[in-house]
């Protein structure tokens, strides 16, 4: 699917609407696919030329909306407490993403299956932002959706952090008004086994309840909606499942 075609079900882009839709494939940067570089390669190469494409049919698609399973700026997202395999293990969806008591056991009980850790969260999080958010401000990339943790979290429009902490992102201003980046927002919390903190990471990690480009935080259950109006505006919602009433809402004007 996609323009040109993925030729696989690991990543992929659609046009829906006003809206370019690409899913992406980040397991390969946390440890849990084999495959490795040479898949990573492939994505990137195919995502590029999807982007390069779908700026060229922006009089069609205005919006080009970007979205994984796994944030690429978030509180929490840093995790430099656990292993990337433990952070995309189904353990973690019951324990906690940054269980740090839990990563270690888990860890040790793969070590003894012949699993070695080979990277840290953090480490996987610093590639991520790397290998795909230059990509993302060349082709403006208007919004990236994702979940893997257990909350709702809105950014403000923002760019990277610093050196120690790249996914803590930094908000570049305090308006969705022709924001000059991509818009980032974690929407995980639809239906999990349980509710992720926004302190797993511990008291004195630099993104432990918030980062700084962070605008609206829940961690009940809710979900969320996307819609494209027209060429200049999209909006964006985050409602409670328990009563459908809106927790949230913010429009993105170009």
């Amino acid at each position: 699917v996609g323009d040109p075609p993925s030729n696989t079900s690991r990543y992929f882009s659609m046009d829906v609407g006003l809206m370019h839709l690409v899913a992406l494939d980040l397991n390969g940067y946390y440890g849990c696919d084999p495959c490795g570089e040479q898949c990573k390669k492939a994505q990137l190469d195919w995502f590029e030329e999807d982007l390069r494409r779908a700026n060229l049919n922006r009089e069609k698609t205005p919006w080009l909306v970007v979205f994984s399973h796994f944030p690429v700026y978030c509180t929490g997202c840093h995790a430099a407490q656990v292993s990337g395999e433990f952070y995309a293990s189904d353990a973690a969806e019951t324990l906690g993403n940054g269980n740090a008591t839990a990563a270690r056991a888990w860890d040790k009980a793969n070590l003894k299956a012949g699993a070695k850790s080979t990277t840290k969260a953090s480490q996987a999080a610093d590639e991520t932002i790397k290998d795909f958010v230059p990509l993302f401000d060349k082709y403006s990339v208007d919004l990236y959706a994702a979940g893997h943790w257990h909350y709702y979290e809105s950014l403000w429009p923002a760019a990277k952090g610093n050196e120690t902490c790249l996914s803590c992102a930094e908000p570049t201003q305090l308006t969705f008004e022709e924001p000059k980046v991509t818009v980032h927002v974690t929407t995980g919390n639809g239906g999990p086994p349980g509710k992720d903190t926004f302190c797993e990471s511990g008291s004195g990690s630099p993104d432990c309840d918030n980062i700084p480009a962070t605008r609206m935080q829940t961690n009940e259950f809710s979900y969320g909606r996307l819609v494209a109006h027209n060429a200049t505006h999209l909006t964006f919602q985050q409602i409670f499942n328990i009563n459908g009433s809106v927790f949230d809402e913010f429009v993105v004007v170009q």
